[in-house]
């Protein structure tokens, strides 16, 4: 049986609902982490009417915190229970500026919020 969650969704612009959602399954280098607190945003308000790309449907929330629920097998430096923040963006890893050193300017940087699930009021977000 699949566990679910309640998940503030932008189904569309200017589209929002609560509703249930899947649960996230970990992989080995991802981290579980139950949502205890999450900031709604200027970036929230822009995904909403449209002035800031994404594809619906997607969980708004860049600005999270919480507990670790889950460890994948690969990841270390971290404990079940332990209070983290996460950092929303998401660098490709492989462009010019991710080998310079300089993720923050990534060619192909994608974000927590935005691009893929975060954490308004959902219960739990996948870190990876």
């Amino acid at each position: 049986m699949v566990k679910t969650m309640k998940a503030v969704r932008l189904e569309a612009v200017g589209g929002i609902t609560l509703r249930d959602v899947d649960m996230p399954d970990i992989g080995a280098d991802e981290l579980l982490v139950r949502i205890e607190a999450c900031g709604v945003c200027g970036t929230d308000r822009h995904l909403f009417h449209g002035e800031f790309p994404c594809t619906p449907p997607v969980t708004p929330g860049h600005e999270f915190s919480g507990l670790v629920e889950a460890i994948g097998k690969s990841v270390s430096g971290f404990a079940i229970g332990d209070r983290v923040t996460g950092d929303p963006n998401i660098a490709c890893g492989r462009c010019a500026r991710c080998h310079a050193g300089q993720v923050n300017l990534c060619s192909n940087l994608r974000a927590i919020g935005i691009h893929r699930d975060g954490a308004q009021i959902a219960a739990e977000i996948d870190l990876s």
